[in-house]
C-alpha cells in the first residue's frame, strides 16, 4: 500500500462554494432530514444517524427555510466544506493526521466528514483560506519528497 505522503502527493483540493451549517436533531426527524437532504441536490451534504442524535451538513441555504429548524437541538456554523480529492483506500491509516495538526498549529478548528474513498474537511467559513493555504503547503512537501 502506498504511504501516507504517497496519497497526499497525488490529492487535489477542492471548495464546495456553498456556506455549509452542522446542525444536531433528534433521531425521530430522520425521515424529514432525509428528504431536506434530497433537496441538496448538486451541494454537498451529509448526514450521520447515531443513538441521541441525527448531525446533518446542509447549505446554509437551505436550512434557513427548513421546517426542522423548530426540532433543533444545537447548530454551528457557517462552515466551509473542503474536499480531499484522492483515491483513498479504506484500511489507509493516519491519512488526516497530518493536516490535522497543521491545521491546529495554524488554528484552524476542523470537523472531519468521511465518504468512502473521499475525505471532507469542514472549517469556519472565515478561515477556508487559511486552511487551502496550509493543505496546499502539505501537499507541496509530499510532492517534493513522497516517502
Amino acid at each position: 500500500m502506498k504511504s501516507v505522503r504517497a496519497f497526499w502527493s497525488e490529492t487535489e483540493l477542492a471548495v464546495w462554494p456553498e456556506a455549509y451549517v452542522l446542525v444536531s436533531l433528534p433521531p425521530a426527524c430522520l425521515r424529514p432530514a432525509l428528504a431536506l437532504l434530497a433537496e441538496a441536490d448538486g451541494c454537498f451534504a451529509q448526514l450521520i444517524l447515531e443513538r441521541r442524535e441525527l448531525c446533518c451538513v446542509l447549505p446554509q441555504k437551505l436550512w434557513r427555510h427548513a421546517a426542522l429548524q423548530s426540532k433543533v437541538l444545537a447548530e454551528d456554523g457557517p462552515y466551509a466544506v473542503i474536499t480531499l480529492e484522492a483515491e483513498l483506500d479504506p484500511d489507509l491509516v493516519g491519512f488526516l493526521a497530518p493536516a490535522a495538526g497543521r491545521l491546529a498549529a495554524a488554528g484552524v478548528p476542523i470537523v472531519p466528514q468521511g465518504g468512502f474513498r473521499t475525505d471532507h474537511i469542514m472549517v469556519p467559513e472565515r478561515q477556508v483560506d487559511q486552511a487551502v493555504q496550509v493543505l496546499r503547503e502539505w501537499i507541496q512537501v509530499c510532492r517534493q519528497a513522497p516517502s
